[in-house]
């Protein structure tokens, strides 16, 4: 079956269109890569925008764990091993006698928070530090609240300025969210 003469150009137009659209795509996406490469970049986010540029992705392997003649492969074995372990090492039955009577004195002993001298250390956070912890931050996935470091390095004066109010008032009033 033959295509007729007008269904033919079209069809070369469309392909035609396709092909610049896909070579624009590609050129654009050139550039975004590029531009996202900065003098801030470390040498290791840098090397690894260099391997996905040339195809060439880190393997991914599944983790186990040998714990004698056993293997773990599942992720929740895994962790109910580790946290087993865990417990057995900080168990107060593997200390010494002499560290379990100073561990106990010292839980024992309250905790005070306030002084009578000012402490820079226990001085109300100031606006430069709060700006400073949130600019160094790694953009890591946020918690259970939602809450990115991204979106807190984009918060207005004012918004930043209610933040480290509630900071300064959980800090003073040694009074925890419970969310």
């Amino acid at each position: 079956m033959a295509l007729v003469p007008g269904k033919q150009n079209k069809l070369k137009r469309a392909k035609a269109l396709a092909r610049r659209i896909r070579r624009r795509s590609q050129r654009e996406s050139w550039i975004n890569f590029v531009s996202s490469i900065t003098s801030s970049t470390s040498s290791k986010q840098l090397w690894k925008k260099v391997m996905a540029a040339n195809g060439i992705y880190r393997e991914f392997s599944f983790p186990f764990l040998n714990t004698g003649n056993v293997t773990h492969s599942s992720p929740l074995d895994i962790a109910n091993t580790l946290g087993h372990a865990f417990a057995k090492v900080s168990a107060t039955d593997s200390y010494s006698s002499e560290f379990v009577a100073i561990k106990n004195r010292a839980e024992r002993t309250p905790l005070r928070f306030t002084t009578c001298s000012a402490i820079p250390y226990n001085s109300e956070f100031r606006m430069f530090e709060l700006e400073t912890a949130v600019s160094r931050a790694y953009d890591t996935s946020p918690g259970p609240d939602g809450i990115a470091y991204n979106m807190l390095r984009h918060l207005n004066t004012t918004s930043l300025s209610h933040l480290l109010f509630l900071f300064n008032r959980i800090w003073t009033e040694q009074k925890y969210p419970s969310q």
